[in-house]
């Protein structure tokens, strides 16, 4: 077996991270990787994980605001073992001593879920991340407003720890789209704690529809991680023209808010994700990164 040591940055609360520990957690069911994780704050976490953990394989899951101290001088301490970068946005720079791997090119990798779903007789549209605002929830509720009389709105927005430990800008979302809200039988049901992976599942898997209204950037951004887990729990998805859901465009029939109402998206059920439960299955990602690593 292949021992590989995935570093990985600290605060839980932060979506690269997130990426990171699911990674690993995947590869960790591999028969041909031997799988260790550090979660480092510097290089001096990464020197002491190698010493006690004797990798031949590095796999950094890299982003430029939260590693960047692996940098060419860090890397070259070590020369005789291969170091892996999975790279979370395009125009990002790493060490010429790693292999680049963008984020983007691999296989998307779902999560084991059973569907428990039970249909209530209003509509529940889910939505959830950490908050930004080009994830457009202030006009998704819009949007909802304007294709149901009577509708529960969940949003789901767990504190960031880069861009907001105390989730005051989740708040101020949640503000901006209560105050959206001008039909009497909308409501909006908002929450912030952290949840697991599995716990998350359960939640996504409890709404009629999980619907996503990210807006254009000033640049070109990764693929969105949130669909993994929406389409993991088997339940139907609304989505915009973003780049960040470019993975999932070709859904058919199509899923585009822009241009399918809602009750038509939800009608069609999880027939459009279909292709995608075989394509992006555990197996498959596993195989993917063997290919890599060994």
């Amino acid at each position: 077996m292949v021992k590989v040591l995935v570093v990985n940055n600290t605060p839980e609360t932060c979506g690269v991270h997130q990426y990171g520990e699911n990674t690993y957690n995947h590869l960790s069911k591999s028969t041909k990787l031997d799988m260790c994780c550090v979660e480092a704050d510097n290089w001096n976490d990464v020197r002491s994980a190698i010493s006690y953990t004797n990798p031949s394989v590095i796999l950094y899951n890299w982003h430029s605001y939260t590693m960047p101290w692996a940098d060419d001088a860090a890397i070259s301490e070590y020369p005789v073992l291969k170091h892996v970068a999975v790279v979370h946005e395009a125009g990002m720079q790493v060490s010429s001593r790693m292999i680049r791997v963008e984020q983007d090119s691999l296989p998307r990798a779902l999560f084991s879920f059973d569907d428990t779903y039970v249909e209530t007789s209003i509509p529940v549209i889910g939505s959830f991340g950490f908050a930004s605002w080009h994830k457009g929830w202030h006009n998704l509720i819009l949007k909802i407003q304007d294709q149901f009389d009577e509708a529960i709105f969940k949003l789901h927005i767990p504190p960031s720890y880069y861009c907001d430990p105390n989730a005051e800008h989740s708040r101020e979302i949640v503000a901006e789209v209560q105050k959206r809200i001008t039909k009497p039988r909308i409501v909006l049901d908002a929450s912030y704690d952290f949840l697991s992976v599995p716990d998350l599942l359960k939640w996504l898997n409890q709404n009629t529809l999980n619907a996503f209204h990210y807006e254009p950037l000033p640049y070109n951004p990764g693929n969105s991680s949130v669909l993994d887990l929406a389409i993991s729990a088997k339940r139907p998805i609304a989505i915009t023209k973003s780049p960040m859901f470019r993975h999932i465009s070709g859904a058919v029939p199509s899923i585009f808010l822009e241009d399918v109402p809602m009750k038509e998206i939800i009608a069609n059920g999880i027939a459009p994700l279909r292709p995608f439960y075989e394509k992006w299955s555990e197996d498959n990602f596993i195989k993917h990164w063997e290919s890599i690593l060994c």
